[in-house]
Order: structure tokens, then C-alpha cells, then sequence
């Protein structure tokens, strides 16, 4: 199996352990607003295998870029979705 693989996979798998963070949120009267959350898989290589994570039922998609407290970050951490966006 290609490293790059079983690293993926082993993300998926952790990603799905830590869905019960939506367990937690739960016990402690914390919401967290499924339909605003994304997934973003920093790298410097390309990612090809997708990710299909869910809480709930509800898909969580994969995003290149993702805006964070006014901040676009994008999948490299180069800031240049930032740059573009910026006014």
C-alpha cells in the first residue's frame, strides 16, 4: 500500500473517532452548527482519495480553502487564498 494511503486511511479513521467530540459538545450544552463545518486536509502534496465523513448523517465536506476568523487558509498554509480575497 502506498504510504500516502495508509496515511489517508488512518486519518479517515482517526476523523471518525473524533467525531465524538460531537458526544462531548453534547454532555457539556455545546452546539456545534454541523451545516458551517468543514474538513480541510493540510498538505504539501496533492490528495486525491476522498473523505467522506459525516456527523449524524449530515456530510461534512472537504474544502481547499477555509475562511477562519476573517483569515482564508488554504491547504498549504501559503496564505495565497488569503491574498486573492483580500480587499
Amino acid at each position: 500500500m502506498d504510504p500516502l494511503c495508509h496515511h489517508m486511511s488512518t486519518l479517515v479513521k482517526n476523523t471518525q473517532d473524533d467525531l465524538e467530540l460531537n458526544d462531548w459538545l453534547c454532555a457539556n450544552k455545546l452546539s456545534l452548527s454541523i451545516n458551517k463545518t468543514s474538513l480541510i486536509v493540510f498538505s504539501l502534496k496533492s490528495l486525491t482519495d476522498p473523505i467522506n465523513t459525516e456527523i449524524h448523517g449530515i456530510r461534512i465536506n472537504r474544502e481547499p480553502s477555509i475562511k477562519f476568523f476573517g483569515v482564508y487558509i488554504d491547504l498549504t498554509l501559503s496564505l495565497g487564498e488569503h491574498c486573492k480575497n483580500a480587499k
